[in-house]
């Protein structure tokens, strides 16, 4: 055994080194294997997130749409609501037309009525005074004729108000 020791270190060195260089060796493959492993997880990610941000970009846009469509939308309603407003005041405005309008009929045909009244008034007297009995009869004929036929349809017997249809 004497022989062997001037060479045991050398061999122990040597068959140190050797398992040290393999099992650097293994842990050199195993941590280039998990570099991959990582790397190509790490790519993964990246195509992940770049879908994600393509699809939050379209997403971004259909709400940006939607936001427009709404916007449009309430601008509808705004509309609605004017047009509806308009309408009630419309329908306000006409009303009040036509309530003045069948009050300016009325006033129409009550001033009617009294330049009828005073009409006949005036035609009156001068009617009695020529046709009295002691006027001539052939002038009491000739001015009952002309008054007979000098009637107009606006011209009426009664004491009526004459609607404003009679006259148009």
């Amino acid at each position: 055994m004497n022989t062997l020791r001037p060479y045991a270190t050398p061999i122990v060195l040597i068959a140190s080194t050797a398992i040290l260089w393999f099992t650097a060796n293994r842990i050199s493959k195993d941590m280039s294997l998990q570099l991959n492993q990582l790397h190509q997880k790490a790519q993964d990610q990246t195509i992940l997130i770049q879908q994600l941000l393509n699809e939050l970009q379209t997403t971004q846009a259909q709400l940006s749409e939607s936001n427009e469509s709404i916007k449009d939308l309430r601008t509808l309603f705004a509309l609605d609501e004017v047009r509806e407003d308009g309408e009630s005041k419309l329908e306000e405005a006409v009303s009040t037309l036509k309530n003045e309008v069948k009050d300016q009929s009325n006033r129409l045909e009550q001033l009617i009525a009294a330049s009828h009244n005073q009409l006949r008034e005036t035609q009156s007297p001068t009617t009695h005074s020529l046709t009295s009995p002691h006027s001539p009869a052939p002038l009491r004929r000739q001015i009952s004729q002309n008054s007979v036929h000098s009637r107009s349809p606006s011209v009426h017997s009664s004491n009526e108000p004459i609607g404003l249809r009679r006259f148009f």
